[in-house]
């Protein structure tokens, strides 16, 4: 395409870390075919790797393929570097953007500026091909306002900030704004408003004009859970279009909110999302345990809380606090009874930091957490089909279900289709007779061993540890205790499940039908494997096969499993 159409020069936004390797395989590939093309990289994965990285001389070492890199908001600096493209690719220094080092230009003094919003155009969407998009509407963001106008939260490092938790704090115009989803709304009917949060007393005014112009969109944003929204003014969000709402509740203690600075009271928060809720909009609720000093019953207080509260919020849930190092609790560490903040031994791009925590969750007390917060799951669809607000098809399903939404969704997997084949999700191990350690572990799970390690192992990287994990297996002790089976899900959790189970999930393993299990068994012993079989399909240790010719997965048992 690149040659068919003569492009001269090609752009590579990269928002997310996990899209940054392919980003970069793909500018390489571009270069590599097109040695005089101008590439360009921008988005919010660049300006981290600028703002977390601990030798910025090093910073072309990664984007080696890139010809200049957009650092922070990019409107400016993007058409900027195109217009001078356009006339006779010599580039000059301009804000916002670093070029590779064969341009011979110094970064700017005052390299981030960030755009005012007060004569930004409309954004225009006409350019993209949306035939492309594996969607059922066209959707959109939009951005009203940027930075948080409360910027105080001493875990928050948002954005590319660098002294204070966000970037400073601004807002367009009502009558801009109103102009903008005027136009807008002609051809989108579902958007996002893509802000860190927005204000209460603009969105209440924002409201009012879109139920009095009759603008007809359908629309979810972040905000705080300020007390200012009554069942009254949530109502009126409603009639706007507000379908999906998220909020970071953060913590259900109050100590612990006061110490992350919230500025919000655990009743209070409560109070709000019932409004919301009570208002027909869909609440996304967002909150982490470990905050420095948490104890368990402090993290258990956070859990009970939306427990407490399950039928008031669609999605969300509880995370694990992330020391990242532009956060307060990281410049200010004694003040929330951390030490020895450093980063991780030979890691270059410094996301977040190691710290001992004696007076926070002790091993123990962390799984215990963890387990109670697992009960917490109501959604098991994976972003972005449904799960975030910040993705369309959440709002799809929630302008048409409603709040609703969760128990609307997984409906269908509550009727028996005895008819439709399932396949065994995992792996059935005899024993585990020499079985290498590192399939017991999920990726993700390697990432915390970390703190787990002794001291001279802690600033091992994961793929390190794994690598030594490998060359260690468990050998069964000779004993005349009886073999036992367990079930390895593909995701690399063990399950030690009783015998009556086990045999259960085997009936599966070369693909099967819940009827065939059913006429295999007694009259009386049908009840009991049809909750054995709903259990196993909301946990996924079983999955329907998608086709007649599709084959169960078993190369996990003869790689995994010896003996």
């Amino acid at each position: 395409m690149v040659q068919e159409k003569g492009y001269i020069t090609v752009g590579i936004n990269v928002t997310y870390c996990a899209q940054l390797p392919f980003a970069l395989y793909i500018g390489r590939k571009i270069r590599e075919a097109f040695p005089e093309m101008m590439i360009l990289y921008g988005g919010t994965e660049v300006s981290d790797v600028w703002k977390y990285l601990s030798d910025r001389s090093k910073f072309f070492d990664i984007f080696d393929a890139s010809d200049a890199c957009v650092i922070g908001e990019g409107e400016a600096a993007f058409t900027s570097l195109l217009e001078m493209i356009e006339v006779d690719s010599k580039f000059s220094p301009i804000s916002n953007t670093v070029f590779h080092p064969k341009y011979n230009l110094s970064v700017p003094d005052q390299l981030i500026q960030y755009q005012s919003l007060q004569d930004t155009p409309t954004p225009d969407f006409s350019k993209l091909n949306w035939n492309l998009y594996l969607s059922p509407h066209p959707y959109i963001y939009y951005s009203p306002s940027r930075g948080c106008y409360w910027n105080k939260c001493t875990f928050c490092d948002y954005g590319l900030n660098f002294d204070s938790p966000t970037s400073p704090w601004r807002q367009r115009p009502l009558e801009k704004i109103i102009e903008d989803l005027r136009e807008l709304s002609k051809q989108f009917k579902h958007i996002y408003f893509s802000v860190d949060v927005l204000a209460p007393a603009m969105l209440l005014q924002l409201a009012e004009r879109l139920v009095e112009e009759k603008i007809d969109i359908r629309w979810g944003a972040e905000i705080r859970l300020e007390q200012y929204w009554s069942l009254e003014r949530c109502q009126l969000l409603k009639a706007s279009g507000c379908t999906d709402i998220s909020v970071g509740f953060e913590s259900g203690n109050q100590r612990i909110l006061n110490l992350i600075n919230k500025g919000t009271q655990v009743t209070r928060i409560q109070e709000t999302i019932q409004n919301f809720h009570d208002a027909g909009i869909g609440v996304q609720v967002m909150g982490f345990t470990g905050f420095p000093t948490e104890s368990l019953e402090d993290g258990l207080e956070s859990v009970r809380f939306l427990h407490e509260h399950l039928d008031s919020w669609t999605f969300g849930g509880l995370g694990t606090f992330v020391l990242t190092p532009g956060a307060i609790v990281a410049k200010e560490p004694s003040r929330f009874d951390i030490y020895n903040v450093t980063p991780y031994q030979g890691e270059d791009i410094v996301r977040q930091l190691y710290y001992d925590n004696p007076t926070g969750l002790s091993e123990s007390d962390k799984k215990i957490v963890e387990e109670e917060k697992k009960k917490l799951v109501k959604n098991h669809f994976a972003r972005p089909w449904v799960g975030g607000i910040d993705t369309g098809h959440t709002m799809f399903y929630h302008d048409r279900y409603g709040r609703q939404v969760v128990s609307i969704i997984h409906k269908d997997e509550q009727i028996k289709d005895t008819q439709a084949r399932y396949r065994l999700n995992g792996v059935i191990a005899a024993d585990l007779i020499s079985f290498p350690v590192h399939c017991l572990f999920r990726e993700g799970d390697l990432d915390q061993l970390h703190e787990q390690f002794n001291r001279e192992q802690k600033g091992l990287h994961h793929h390190e540890i794994k690598n030594l994990l490998a060359e260690r297996v468990v050998k069964r002790a000779e004993t005349s205790i009886e073999r036992r089976r367990y079930f390895i899900k593909n995701d690399g959790n063990v399950y030690p499940f009783p015998e009556a189970m086990i045999d259960f999930l085997s009936f599966f393993a070369n693909g099967s039908t819940l009827s065939n299990l059913l006429e295999a068994v007694t009259e009386e012993e049908r009840t009991f494997y049809a909750e054995l079989w709903e259990f196993s399909i909301s946990k996924h240790f079983i999955r329907q096969m998608q086709d007649k010719n599709e084959q169960p997965h078993v190369e996990r048992e003869r790689t995994c499993v010896s003996g």
